[in-house]
């Protein structure tokens, strides 16, 4: 039974929380400048390839075949 004034409910206690100091120590992870450098070179490499491959492929409309001329597969009277 509740009496006027009086909740069923426990009141709400408040967490504490304690805050303890990090010690936090400044420093670099990262490869050596010359290994960087090399993985560099390596991705240009990488994307000049992609880019050629890019600016000689040869794109069609869909339904249409490419002229003899820019296939690259030789026709059986010329074997």
């Amino acid at each position: 039974m509740q009496i006027d004034g009086e909740s069923s409910e426990a009141p709400n206690k408040k967490k504490v929380v304690k805050k303890n100091p990090v010690a936090y120590v400044p420093g670099y992870g990262g490869l050596d400048s010359s290994v960087v450098e090399k993985y560099r070179e390596k991705e240009l490499a990488m994307h000049t390839n992609d880019q050629l491959v890019q600016d000689t492929e040869v794109r069609f409309l869909p339904g249409c075949t490419p002229p003899a001329s820019q296939c690259n597969v030789k026709s059986p009277t010329e074997m």
